[in-house]
């Protein structure tokens, strides 16, 4: 059967009418199946133009309460990585024998390029476009997507010729593969996070382990060997391993040693790092991986170190955004979980201003106390996790001292720490946190961060 009439006329129901559901539709009405959509989430402007939008290509769309129905007649059910696929409904559409998959699953079945896989809780989205510009450097024709934004099924949906898919996978997208497989898998690190959605770190950890779940020995897996999970987990796989910073002897041929500013791959490749404006120990070991990977994909030694010198890093990753009256300010809300923190806190030494929190996902608030100790000399609290943030700063005896301000808005937060801070002294946003109960997403949150620190020159 040609792949293209693999959903023919079936009946499919996807859950989720956000971006990726948006782009999973339109691939399944373009195979001329009988689409339903549900989204719960009627109030939002961006689901009400993607209804109408579905509804005018011959999607039937479902909004408000889930109909229990819809989910027991269909064929097939494609949920985004948005909703939980452990919601009633999907619980008894499995019961049935009805098929859950994720959009990057649906995208996989038609798409037939190789792919480069790339997971961990910090340092997806870096790795993923450092690769992509890598191998677009090396004169690659390169579709970057997955989780960073561009759902993978868009590939399917556009007039481009491809070499090669890299793609950033996040575990919500990993929960609902079954033959999803890359050709090179990138397992970053694992900490707290999600825990908010998971039930315990063992689940996360499968989670983030189901990259490599349908791999074989011609497959390739890169792994951080100061990773405990990656190290304690790693037999599980039947690819060819390759290291990020081990020290045990045995993988010696298969380490790349990140602690040097010029390292070598296990390819006998020599790359120098001392031109790179990425800066931390978990940034050489994203643009190891990167180099790897690309050299896995047919990377030139030109194209890789083009990229290394010219990557400018992210926005919303520790970004540098003004000086104002000597007070510096730093947008790092890409940093939505605790570890993320914690490293971003790494490259102050003191007199950190620090805004916190948004929406809890059940991290251990407790592993930002070394670094607050170290440099932070005021936490500035906002979002829903404010009361579970502020008991562990208050019952820390360590940083029980440092004072802690309650701010109703990130504008409002804003204000407060410029009027605190002294010439010299540094206002960071790095919440720790999810952005989704105030704002529609980290980016969101980081623009509001910008524009409020623009408005300080007014003021």
């Amino acid at each position: 059967m040609s792949k293209k009439n693999l959903f023919s006329k079936k009946k499919i129901l996807v859950v989720g009418m956000a971006k990726t559901g948006l782009s999973a539709a339109q691939v399944l009405l373009k195979l001329d199946a009988n689409v339903v959509v549900a989204d719960i989430n009627i109030e939002k402007s961006d689901i009400q133009k993607n209804a109408i939008k579905l509804e005018q290509m011959g999607a039937k769309i479902e909004t408000g309460p889930h109909k229990i129905q819809s989910f027991l007649e269909s064929e097939l059910i494609v949920v985004s990585p948005g909703v939980p696929h452990m919601i009633p409904p999907i619980e008894e559409a499995r019961q049935k024998n009805i098929p859950v998959i994720g959009e990057t699953e649906l995208a996989f079945r038609l798409i037939d390029i190789p792919i480069i896989g790339i997971t961990g809780t910090n340092g997806k989205t870096t790795t993923t476009e450092l690769i992509g510009k890598m191998l677009k450097n090396s004169g690659k024709k390169v579709f970057v997507g997955g989780n960073i934004g561009r759902p993978f099924s868009e590939l399917f949906l556009s007039n481009h010729m491809f070499d090669i898919a890299v793609l950033e996978i996040s575990s919500f997208q990993l929960d609902t593969i079954e033959q999803f497989c890359p050709d090179v898998a990138i397992l970053l690190n694992i900490t707290e996070d999600h825990l908010n959605r998971y039930e315990n770190m063992s689940t996360y950890v499968d989670s983030k382990f189901n990259i490599f779940i349908n791999q074989q020995a011609n497959h390739k897996a890169i792994l951080n060997g100061q990773d405990p999970y990656c190290t304690n987990y790693y037999k599980r796989l039947k690819s060819k391993v390759y290291w990020l910073d081990s020290n045990n002897p045995q993988w010696k041929n298969s380490t790349i040693n990140c602690q040097q500013e010029i390292i070598t791959t296990p390819c006998q490749t020599h790359f120098d790092l001392s031109k790179s404006k990425l800066i931390g120990h978990h940034n050489r070991q994203n643009i190891a991986a990167a180099i790897l990977a690309s050299q896995f994909m047919g990377g030139s030694a030109d194209g890789i170190q083009k990229t290394i010198n010219t990557f400018k890093g992210l926005p919303h990753r520790l970004e540098y955004v003004d000086t104002i009256k000597g007070v510096r300010f730093f947008n790092d809300s890409k940093a939505t979980n605790v570890d993320a923190t914690v490293k971003a806190l790494e490259f102050f030494t003191s007199s950190v201003h620090l805004i916190l929190g948004g929406l809890d996902k059940g991290g251990d608030y407790s592993r930002l106390v070394p670094m607050i100790k170290k440099c932070v000399c005021e936490c500035i609290l906002i979002g829903q996790a404010r009361p579970i943030i502020e008991k562990m700063l208050k019952y820390s005896k360590e940083i029980s001292h440092i004072p802690i301000h309650h701010s109703k808005t990130l504008e409002e937060a804003v204000y407060h720490a410029y009027n605190q801070a002294h010439s010299g002294e540094t206002v960071l946003l790095s919440p720790a946190c999810a952005s989704f109960d105030m704002f529609n997403s980290y980016n969101h949150r980081g623009d509001i961060f910008k524009q409020a620190v623009y408005s300080l020159k007014t003021v």
